[in-house]
C-alpha cells in the first residue's frame, strides 16, 4: 500500500496549513540480455540486474480559494556497485570513466504545479518530451527500448520545461516552453554543445475509450562563439500525433511523427488484458534517411522495432513480467553486427 506521511508546511506553532506528502517507489530484479549487446561492445548489458528502483515524493497543498499546489520528486536509488563514477578522467588519471552508474542515489524528474481557477501553470525538469510518442503498450522497463539512439523512435534526453495548461472540456490546451543542452539541470544532447529551446503547442483529448493527442514544437539552436551544434536541430519543425481506443477486450494505439529534413517514425501497439495477464505489443518504424551535408544528415537504412511483453499481476502492486524486443535496420559495426538485434528480460517489480 502506498506510505502517506502528513508532514507540516511551515511550524505547526504558526497556525499554517499542512502538506500532505506521499511516498511511492518501486524496486525489481531479473534477468536480461540488452538488445544492444554485441561483440564489439565485448557482450555487455546482460545478466542479472538490480534496477527500477525509484522513489517518488509528491507533496500536495491546499491553499484555498480554488488553489492548490503540488510537487514532486523522483530518487533514483540502484543495488550495490563496487564500481566509482569517475567524472573527470584527467583529475583521475584514468583513461576514460569506470562507469556511469556506479552512483547509488541520483536525482530524476523534479516537477511543481500550481492549480488555479484558470488553468494549471508548472515547471521543472523531466525525462524527455518524447515519452508523449510512446503508445499505451510500450513500457519504460524495456532493456533498451524503442525510443533509443538506435532505435526506430527519438532517443529520449532531459529537458527544462514551464508549461501553462487549460481544460476545455474533454480537451486539455497546454503551452510550453523547453530547454534542451547547455540549461542547467540538462544532460545535453548528443552532438550539441550549446542551449536548445522548443516552444510548443499540445492538445490532449480523453473521453469515453477513446484518447488522443496532437503537438508541435520548434526548435532553435542559440549558438555561442565556439561551440558546435547540429544544424539539424536549428530552425527544425515536429509535429506529433496519435491516440488509442479501448475496445474492451483489447486497447488499440497508433502514433505518428514527422519532422523537418528528417525521416517520418510511426506507432501500432495493442494491449489485452486476460484476467491476471496482460499482453503488450508494440511496434515502432521510422523512414529510411537521405544524405543531406548541409543539414548533417547522414543517410540510413529504415529502422523497426517490435516488442512483446507478458505480464503476470500478482496484485495490484506485484508483478512479474517476460518481455522480448527485436530490431532490424541501424548502423553496422565492429564484426559486421548492427547497433540493435534481440533483447529479452524476465523480472519481478514490486510497487509501494
Amino acid at each position: 500500500m502506498k506510505k502517506t506521511l502528513i508532514a507540516l508546511a511551515v511550524l505547526a506553532a504558526s497556525g499554517a496549513a499542512f502538506a500532505q506528502v506521499t511516498i511511492t517507489g518501486k524496486v525489481g530484479f531479473g534477468f536480461g540480455k540488452s538488445a544492444s549487446q554485441t561483440l564489439a561492445n565485448q557482450n555487455g548489458n546482460s545478466g542479472m540486474q538490480m534496477y527500477d528502483g525509484d522513489v517518488s515524493f509528491t507533496a500536495n497543498e491546499d491553499l484555498g480559494g480554488g488553489m492548490r499546489v503540488i510537487a514532486s520528486t523522483d530518487i533514483q536509488l540502484r543495488g550495490r556497485s563496487d564500481e566509482p563514477t569517475v567524472t573527470n578522467p584527467a583529475v583521475s588519471g584514468l583513461s576514460a570513466p569506470t562507469t556511469t552508474n556506479g552512483a547509488q542515489f541520483r536525482p530524476r524528474n523534479a516537477t511543481i504545479a500550481v492549480v488555479t481557477p484558470m488553468g494549471v501553470i508548472s515547471g521543472g525538469a523531466i525525462e524527455s518530451p518524447s515519452g508523449f510518442f510512446r503508445t499505451p503498450s510500450y513500457k519504460d522497463f524495456l532493456n533498451t527500448g524503442l525510443d533509443s539512439g538506435s532505435g526506430p523512435w527519438d532517443g529520449k534526453a532531459n529537458i527544462d520545461f514551464v508549461r501553462y495548461m487549460v481544460p476545455v472540456g474533454a480537451v486539455q490546451l497546454s503551452a510550453w516552453y523547453t530547454e534542451v543542452g547547455a540549461g542547467v539541470g540538462n544532460s545535453g544532447v548528443f552532438g550539441v554543445s550549446t542551449k536548445v529551446t522548443a516552444p510548443g503547442l499540445m492538445a490532449n483529448y480523453a473521453a469515453g475509450p477513446i484518447t488522443a493527442y496532437a503537438d508541435y514544437f520548434s526548435f532553435s539552436a542559440i549558438k555561442t562563439t565556439g561551440a558546435l551544434v547540429k544544424p539539424v536541430f536549428d530552425g527544425l519543425n515536429r509535429f506529433r500525433i496519435g491516440g488509442d481506443y479501448n475496445f474492451g477486450i483489447a486497447k488499440v494505439a497508433i502514433g505518428y511523427q514527422t519532422r523537418d529534413r528528417l525521416p517520418d517514425q510511426y506507432a501500432l501497439g495493442i494491449v489485452v488484458p486476460l484476467g491476471a495477464v496482460t499482453v503488450n505489443m508494440t511496434y515502432g518504424a521510422r523512414d529510411a534517411a537521405k544524405a543531406d551535408a548541409s543539414y548533417g544528415i547522414a543517410a540510413d537504412v529504415e529502422r523497426t522495432g517490435t516488442a512483446l511483453q507478458i505480464q503476470y499481476n500478482f496484485s495490484k502492486l506485484t508483478l512479474a513480467e517476460v518481455s522480448y524486443e527485436t530490431y532490424s535496420g541501424g548502423a553496422k559495426i565492429g564484426s559486421g553486427e548492427r547497433d540493435l538485434s534481440d533483447g529479452y528480460r524476465i523480472s519481478l517489480r514490486k510497487y509501494f
